[in-house]
């Protein structure tokens, strides 16, 4: 049973983490993939960086400070396409989370 809560919470997170991502994309004047950065312009003028940052997925400001929103990953793979940014995220485990964050502009 103990299992299962496990990767329930797991799924949440990842379900939770790509929301987030795409609601960030919503708000985005422009994006740009560099070196697995993902950089998202904001209509404000200021660019929110995505990036694996020591077993994590974090959201930095004007390179300032941090926000985590996924720990215990193994590794992260952004790539940038005409339609958004295709995530790719393993986990330690090595269970695999992908999803397309779509750009709407």
């Amino acid at each position: 049973m103990h299992h299962n809560i496990a990767a329930a919470m797991r799924c949440f997170l990842f379900t939770s983490f790509f929301q987030y991502f795409q609601a960030e994309m919503n708000e985005a004047s422009d994006f740009h993939v560099h070196d697995n950065i993902v950089g998202i312009h904001l209509k404000n003028g200021a660019t929110a960086n995505f990036e694996e940052y020591h077993h994590q997925i974090r959201r930095q400001v004007a390179g300032k400070g941090h926000e985590v929103y996924l720990r215990d990953i193994k590794h992260a793979k952004f790539k940038e396409m005409p339609e958004g940014i295709q995530t790719k995220i393993e986990t330690q485990d090595g269970k695999v989370y992908e999803k397309i964050i779509f750009f709407y502009n």
